[in-house]
């Protein structure tokens, strides 16, 4: 089964969008929370079901009385807008995410504006590869890059340890083999370390001693280019990692070996603290 992150999409506003709105410029969601805030609810019909963590950008442009916008994970929507809200439009959308490899449809995505924060509530199906399954977000959150230049590596900067994975699905690779019928899991765990390369640009390494630059907007930072492949032989298509300065949520997706096959992964829903 293949797991679907609705963290991203991109809007394009058909009808109503106002000179306005309040929406242009980028959007991070807030790091999840325990009390629920940003951490969507995936359900199946099977009984099988996961916990979310929504992390990543929105970037939002009125051209020509249309709000447009653009996200990492590269799907496009359409929205009425006043301004200080928007609205799905038309009601029922559907996007196949490149990154994560499963599409899925939109049937609600209300959006609110007050200052530089946002909310949203969204709802929509998972199409998976056995079944179709609802997908929920009842308290997302977001804040908006009001200086993009601002040099925010010092949040990122330092040594990051994966909590132990749990039954949530909490740093959890899930690994999709050719011919598998059902992914493997395979824990995520070890050391990150971050160092800064310049201004809002990283550098990270792993156990495995493979480098990966990312650049930083605001609280996330991202992949940056994109892929990346190592000597180990993992492949990194996406990677989005949000921090609140000393705790992290990232996601990751790409390929990798595993029983002399390339075999695509995704990991939805990593956590890492700060190393004291």
């Amino acid at each position: 089964m293949k797991l679907k992150h609705l963290a991203v999409g991109v809007f394009v506003a058909s009808t109503g969008c106002s000179s306005e709105t309040k929406l242009a410029g980028t959007w991070n969601y807030d790091l999840p929370a325990a009390d629920g805030t940003n951490v969507a609810q995936l359900a199946c019909p099977s009984g099988f079901a996961l916990a979310l963590p929504q992390i990543g950008s929105i970037t939002f442009a009125d051209t020509g009385g249309r709000l447009t916008g653009t996200t990492d994970q590269g799907c496009s929507w359409t929205f009425a807008s006043d301004g200080d809200s928007a609205d799905l439009d038309p009601s029922e959308q559907t996007c196949f995410n490149q990154a994560i490899g499963s599409s899925y449809t939109l049937t609600r995505w209300h959006i609110t504006v007050t200052g530089d924060r946002e909310t949203e509530e969204l709802a929509a199906t998972s199409h998976q590869a056995a079944e179709d399954c609802t997908f929920a977000l009842a308290a997302g959150r977001r804040t908006k890059v009001t200086d993009p230049d601002a040099d925010r590596t010092g949040d990122f900067v330092g040594t990051w340890i994966y909590a132990p994975p749990d039954a949530t699905g909490g740093n959890i690779d899930l690994v999709y083999c050719p011919g598998a019928q059902m992914p493997a899991t395979i824990p995520e765990t070890g050391a990150l370390t971050i160092t800064a390369l310049g201004p809002n640009r990283l550098d990270a390494v792993g156990d495995d001693g493979c480098h990966r630059t990312l650049a930083v907007t605001g609280n996330t930072a991202e992949l940056t280019p994109a892929p990346q492949t190592c000597a180990s032989g993992r492949t990194l298509s996406f990677w989005s990692f949000a921090t609140d300065g000393e705790r992290a949520a990232t996601v990751m997706a790409g390929v990798t070996n595993a029983s002399g096959a390339d075999c695509s992964f995704l990991l939805a829903a990593g956590k890492l603290a700060r190393h004291q």
